[in-house]
């Protein structure tokens, strides 16, 4: 069954209230085309999966399925605005990207996509009651989790706009993140999934103590998530059998971050922990100072992390030890960005800065008109980051957005 039209949005609307008494019919006419322009997804001319050849894709939670949340390309500062687009709601997580495209889910339900090379917005659908988490995309599919509703797993073919399923699985509180055909997702239930991609049938299903609202990581053979109780679950991938559980200081909202060996994951009391993947065992424990619901970026040797307690921390990831901090005038409630050079905030202090990623020094901060309530992403030349509810931001160097204007 089609649920999207074909209709083309190349700009956001805003809505105003009409006469309490009189309609112009111009402007009546006007709001009917506006309208038309704005409902509806359109079909996305996308290759195979097998076929993607972009490596500054993001196609899902922190670029990859063990969370990094870093790339391996500079937006060195001065930055400069190229284009800006309004957004009426917040982003979870950060936007994603891939083929010159940006997919912008919205927290009201809505899925926006953009294109970078004509700088519009080219379609903008509400495909479900609310998203507290970004989807997954495998091409053709993006699968998107709604914590709203009854059928809560929803696959959409991007390739043609069609709904391919949609299924009843409870709460979705978390990114489903796509792995090897399957999906793996928590609930409000208590329940941590595998289901198939294609499908939507359910493989396998753990229960865990409490609601799951950090995102489940994998590294082959675990896959990792954590409960607002404070457990921290390794499970099998295959089967869903537990490898290891372990109770943390504090409940869980940020989602794990695995490099080859080690669990990364904080808690509300400020605790960031390192956790031996094969046995669950604490390697480390770092008291930061401020409730952690973002989780650290991993570059490298290092990882960098925001918190409530308006820093941002720089740590060493094999013992913990504190590198540099960084104050901000707001909570970093969100997941830096790391690059070979740089360190990308956003903060509810509507500020976004860029660090040096070895000192922590401040290299160039640039105020947006909103609080920063999702995280930057850095895809080809372009800095992307959005301010709650009022726009995206698109920045480039100032040398490219010179020869952008030339051209």
């Amino acid at each position: 069954m089609r649920i999207f039209s074909r209709n083309t949005a190349l700009h956001a609307g805003g809505g105003t209230p009409w006469p309490y008494r009189r309609i112009s019919v111009i402007g009546l006419l006007a709001g009917m085309v506006l309208g038309l322009a704005c409902a509806g997804l359109i079909p996305l001319p996308v290759p195979p999966a097998g076929r993607l050849n972009d490596p500054d894709a993001w196609l899902m939670l922190g670029k990859n399925e063990a969370h990094h949340h870093s790339v391996r390309r500079n937006v060195p500062p001065p930055i400069a605005l190229v284009w800006k687009q309004r957004l009426n709601s917040v982003i979870p997580d950060h936007p994603l990207a891939f083929e010159g495209n940006i997919i912008a889910p919205l927290r009201n339900g809505n899925l926006t996509i953009l294109s970078l090379e004509r700088r519009e917005m080219l379609a903008m659908d509400r495909i479900g009651p609310a998203m507290a988490h970004t989807p997954s995309i495998h091409l053709p599919f993006l699968y998107a989790g709604f914590n709203l509703g009854n059928h809560t797993l929803m696959a959409l073919n991007l390739r043609n706009a069609e709904q391919e399923y949609r299924r009843r699985y409870g709460e979705v509180l978390t990114a489903p993140i796509y792995w090897e055909r399957k999906l793996y997702f928590g609930t409000r239930t208590k329940r941590m999934y595998c289901v198939n991609a294609g499908s939507g049938d359910s493989v396998w299903s753990f229960p865990a103590r409490a609601a799951i609202h950090a995102s489940p990581a994998v590294r082959n053979p675990l896959v990792v998530f954590a409960d607002i109780k404070g457990y921290v679950y390794g499970l099998d991938v295959s089967s869903g059998i537990p490898f290891w559980e372990r109770r943390l200081n504090g409940a869980v909202f940020s989602h794990p971050v695995l490099d080859d060996s080690t669990v990364y994951v904080g808690t509300v009391m400020g605790t960031l922990y390192a956790l031996d993947q094969r046995t669950g065992a604490v390697r480390w424990e770092r008291q930061l100072g401020g409730s952690l619901y973002s989780s650290p970026s991993l570059f490298q040797k290092y990882l960098y992390i925001g918190s409530n307690g308006n820093e941002v921390v720089a740590l060493r990831k094999t013992e913990g030890t504190v590198v540099w901090r960084f104050s901000t005038q707001g909570i970093v409630n969100t997941v830096p960005l790391s690059s070979p050079d740089y360190v990308y905030v956003g903060s509810w202090d509507a500020n976004l800065y860029i660090l040096n990623r070895y000192t922590g020094k401040l290299v160039f901060k640039q105020t947006l008109n909103g609080a920063i309530k999702s995280s930057p992403i850095i895809y080809r030349n372009y800095l992307i980051v959005h301010s709650a509810n009022k726009h995206l931001w698109i920045f480039v160097t100032e040398k490219l957005a010179r020869e952008m204007q030339d051209l």
